[in-house]
């Protein structure tokens, strides 16, 4: 997921919730989330937003470390 929408003032992030949730009822339950960042400014924002949407529609934002998965605590 992207968040860069979000500070386009779009209100609803990359991808649309419809698309999520499409994604979400094929069985995907962790999603990344990046902003998309060409700023320094821009790095990491609207990240609690979008965590936040994707908490609404019942998954989780996916975290890994040295390129593996990270488990929810």
């Amino acid at each position: 997921m992207n968040s860069s929408a979000l500070r386009r003032g779009n209100t609803e992030p990359y991808s649309a919730l419809h698309i999520l949730n499409l994604a979400k009822d094929a069985g995907v339950r962790a999603f990344t989330v990046g902003s998309d960042a060409h700023r320094p400014a821009d790095l990491d924002r609207d990240l609690g937003t979008a965590v936040r949407v994707l908490e609404d529609i019942g998954v989780r934002p996916a975290r890994f470390r040295r390129r593996k998965l990270v488990p929810a605590t």
